[in-house]
């Protein structure tokens, strides 16, 4: 009997380490090539793990009609999935001066929320494959993105920006990609460069969920939709800034409603609250 509980306590045991062991995350494209090195698959909790993102708050770019906000009715998690929820609703400017010139201050309400998480300050992303899975909002006047930004001081465009993924609601059916650098090129307007390309979707980005990644390499940046490769960025082909993409990046993933893009074509009111879902966000490095 003694030895029988002794082997019935070990078998217990190895299956406990065996339930306990989490399967190994691949690539999703060339599983071989990559080794993961930070993910966040929103498993646990009911908000953004504030161990990987932060947010941007109030009025923010491009004249955008939404404040972003930390409010958790903005950004949370439910079933294993991260949600950006843009909402038609008051809410007012914290940074309103009555005589200001600044549209970031001028207006004394924002008509929208919605929430931008950024990995500032706490991941920063230097070559490799990044992907995240989505399911897009769709209407017209959203303006959801995955894209990164050069973790430096200096100003837009020279710090860099990388768009893995935009897309604006009045144009259903494209997905975009798209980098900015600045260019000491006399010809380029206001010495800035704007590359990329789009690759044409169906409306199943909005019903079912879909990967946008980037592989980055030292010479260049490969963008893909759903492991389809439509765009490829390479650094020498363009009068950019020596190593202005050889520096490190940090994430962001945000809804944004209106502004100088997504509102072209004004905003339906009346398709909000519209959600961005997000599965998860993966990094790998290539393996030695």
């Amino acid at each position: 009997m003694k030895y029988f509980k002794i082997t019935l306590l070990l078998l217990t045991t190895a299956m406990a380490c065996q339930a306990q062991k989490q399967p190994e995350i691949k690539a999703a494209s060339e599983p071989g090539k990559w080794k993961l090195e930070w993910n966040d698959e929103f498993n646990t909790g009911t908000t953004p793990d504030k161990n990987n993102w932060v947010y941007e708050l109030g009025f923010v770019r491009n004249n955008e009609y939404q404040t972003y906000t930390s409010n958790p009715k903005n950004a949370y998690i439910e079933q294993g999935k991260l949600l950006i929820k843009a909402i038609k609703e008051e809410s007012p400017n914290q940074t309103y001066l009555a005589d200001a010139n600044d549209w970031k201050q001028k207006q004394q309400w924002a008509h929208y929320t919605s929430a931008s998480l950024m990995t500032l300050g706490k991941k920063n992303f230097l070559y490799g494959r990044i992907e995240v899975r989505a399911k897009l909002p769709e209407g017209k006047g959203t303006w959801p993105a995955i894209w990164m930004k050069g973790d430096n001081d200096l100003p837009w465009p020279n710090k860099g920006e990388i768009d893995i993924m935009e897309h604006v609601g009045f144009d259903t059916l494209n997905i975009y990609g798209t980098m900015h650098a600045y260019s000491p090129d006399p010809k380029a307007y206001r010495n800035k460069i704007s590359k990329g390309d789009t690759i044409r979707v169906t409306k199943d980005i909005f019903e079912n969920y879909h990967l946008y990644a980037i592989e980055w390499y030292k010479d260049r940046i490969d963008f893909f939709f759903d492991n389809t490769k439509y765009f490829s960025y390479v650094f020498k082909d363009y009068a950019i800034l020596n190593g202005t993409f050889n520096k490190p990046f940090y994430l962001l993933i945000n809804t944004a409603v209106g502004g100088t893009w997504g509102g072209q074509k004004g905003v339906d009111e009346q398709s909000f609250p519209q959600d961005f879902f997000i599965d998860y966000v993966r990094y790998f490095k290539r393996k030695n």
